[in-house]
């Protein structure tokens, strides 16, 4: 390992920084329903419109 400056002993220390999230209302691939077409039995109760977006970590690494 060479540093071309010196570095404080703490920030060799660290390690990956593991995290995870959720942001409603935002899609990271910009996906969008744009229609949506829903059956079900005759004389159910009509089904709600509304769709939720949500981004989700799964698995986020952050190397310091």
């Amino acid at each position: 390992l060479e540093l071309s400056s010196p570095v404080p002993a703490w920030r060799l220390e660290l390690g990956p920084a593991h995290g995870s999230f959720e942001l409603p209302s935002l899609t990271f691939s910009g996906l969008r329903v744009r229609f949506l077409r829903l059956s079900g039995p005759p004389g159910a109760a009509p089904a709600q419109r509304w769709v939720r977006y949500l981004s989700h970590s799964h698995s986020y690494v952050l190397r310091l």
